[in-house]
């Protein structure tokens, strides 16, 4: 692959410099609940007892977790990016700290951040802020109320206040749903909030006890940084926990050794198709297309299935239920200004909309299943 003027005369005093330096893109995280879920289904057939030393839903406060310390050193690692207190505070304790990730969920966080595409241009991760909004006296949102301008953060990214929400409730002898402080009267969250899986199952009285010992019941949530719902002591319970596992192969994990380059499976975009007609199959479920403008290999395109970075809310038989993460009532329809914002960061970079290539058809859930 020598280039054919390498030995000419041409290159001197000719300079070439990069134009739009800073180009960004982002992504949508919703498919993590579905990985969670799978390892955790897995852990359980090859541990019985599993549902007394974890619940699913602890692992996936254990994600989000892992998934906010990702975020936070990629935004630490790029030029020119400030991060506020809390976030300092965060990588502080997170950063260094040894954390044992099951193989799936550690593939997915990898694959996160920045990319150098085909051209050799770097496309930016865009920088996160760190959810520590409060709503009726608790902390960790991504605001302080859903409403039109900031829902897609609430379908696309889990907080570790709606998971630290979730915790709580396990720790009721009567409660089947949080209560989220980012909701108003009226308003009742379903699975489409990103982090909750749309109901509380009374857990094994392990759990609760597991949970209360750490700071965690129906009132409050002990945090080691204000208004983040970090709990570290939680945090190092479940990685003890994981290490143990044999299911998954282990990876020891240290944030602060990761860079922040991902992987360009955070470019193809999964377009839902007309297959799924079920208006009530979620819209991390649906049948999708995977599309891109760059050729990829069969692997990155068969893991775009999983990760759903470029997952795309499109109505099915013209209702959005699949993907609004609210009850829908004749006080709470859907606001015409959510519909119109659905897919409002699912903008990437000028030439990476173009469609030159797609794989087959397939259920998001059928390809998570092969974990």
């Amino acid at each position: 692959n020598q280039p054919l003027w390498a030995e000419s005369i041409f290159g001197i005093d000719v300079s070439v410099r990069e134009l739009d330096v800073n180009l960004e893109f982002k992504n949508s995280y919703a498919n993590l609940d579905n990985v969670v879920s799978e390892v955790y289904t897995a852990l359980g057939t090859d541990d019985k007892s599993l549902q007394k030393s974890m619940s699913r839903e602890m692992l996936m406060y254990y994600t989000t977790s892992l998934l906010w310390t990702r975020l936070m050193q990629i935004k630490a690692q790029r030029a020119n990016s400030e991060l506020a207190e809390q976030e300092r505070e965060l990588l502080r304790l997170l950063a260094d700290e040894e954390l044992n990730v099951p193989q799936p969920i550690y593939l997915y966080l990898k694959a996160i951040g920045s990319v150098r595409d085909k051209t050799g241009k770097e496309i930016f991760l865009a920088d996160h802020t760190l959810p520590v909004a409060t709503g009726l006296n608790k902390t960790g949102y991504h605001a302080d109320l859903i409403k039109a301008e900031n829902h897609t953060l609430f379908e696309e990214i889990p907080s570790l206040g709606i998971c630290g929400d979730v915790l709580m409730a396990l720790t009721s002898e009567t409660q089947t749903t949080p209560t989220f402080g980012c909701l108003t009267t009226g308003q009742v969250a379903n699975a489409n909030f990103a982090g909750y899986y749309g109901v509380v199952h009374k857990p094994k009285e392990e759990i609760k006890l597991v949970l209360e010992s750490f700071g965690i019941d129906t009132v409050s949530f002990r945090e080691n940084i204000a208004q983040t719902r970090v709990n570290l002591n939680l945090i190092q319970y479940i990685s003890d926990y994981l290490q143990k596992q044999t299911t998954f192969r282990n990876e020891k994990v240290v944030m602060s050794n990761l860079t922040s380059d991902g992987d360009s499976v955070q470019f193809i975009r999964t377009q839902p198709t007309a297959e799924t007609v079920n208006k009530m199959t979620k819209w991390t479920d649906k049948v999708v297309r995977p599309v891109s403008t760059n050729a990829e290999s069969i692997t990155t395109f068969g893991a775009s299935y999983m990760t759903g970075f470029q997952l795309y809310k499109e109505a099915t038989g013209g209702d959005h239920t699949n993907w609004y993460p609210l009850k829908v009532t004749a006080s709470n329809p859907i606001p015409d200004e959510w519909i119109a914002n659905r897919n409002e960061n699912r903008i990437l970079p000028p030439g990476f909309n173009i469609n030159r290539f797609n794989a087959i058809s397939d259920s998001q859930v059928n390809r998570t299943n092969a974990i």
